[in-house]
């Protein structure tokens, strides 16, 4: 997210559960101006490299409504989920209730049991008309990692 915001023209809200938000602001204040101020594109320089976007941090609890009630996100990045150690019911509560029929959700997931990466793209594809789940073409893969998309929210 915060590689976005330094390079393209958008709002980034990083969400983490409320111990790793505070890291997680302490991040977006080091490498942006402020964050937590108003500033132009063009006031917002960190060592002399501009910062195109905004963020800021946000806690979210997977299906905690009140961390998220009212916000939707064109674009849903998840990176390293861990739906084995967490409830995924919650997790597909929280995406479906941030996304709108345009929102396009990208999942980078760690499988630790196939079975239930089957099962969370089984339920996946009941919230989304369009969702693949496939291997990073990358030589620094894990071979458990996947990605999963989703768009066109029912």
């Amino acid at each position: 997210g915060l590689a976005l915001a330094k390079s393209t023209y958008c709002h980034v809200v990083a969400t983490d559960l409320p111990d790793v938000a505070e890291l997680i602001h302490k991040n977006l204040v080091r490498n942006f101006y402020s964050c937590d101020q108003n500033f132009s594109s063009e006031e917002k320089k960190t060592d002399n490299v501009m910062s195109r976007g905004t963020a800021e941090v946000q806690v979210l609890r997977w299906g905690a409504e009140d961390d998220y009630i009212g916000l939707e996100a064109d674009i849903l990045i998840g990176a390293d989920v861990v739906t084995s150690i967490y409830d995924e019911d919650a997790l597909l509560k929280t995406i479906t209730a941030l996304s709108s029929v345009y929102t396009k959700v990208y999942l980078a997931y760690r499988s630790r049991i196939t079975e239930q990466r089957k099962s969370f793209e089984t339920k996946l594809k009941h919230f989304y008309r369009n969702v693949c789940c496939t291997k990073p073409s990358s030589r620094n893969r894990h071979p458990d990692i996947f990605i999963f998309e989703a768009d066109t929210k029912k």
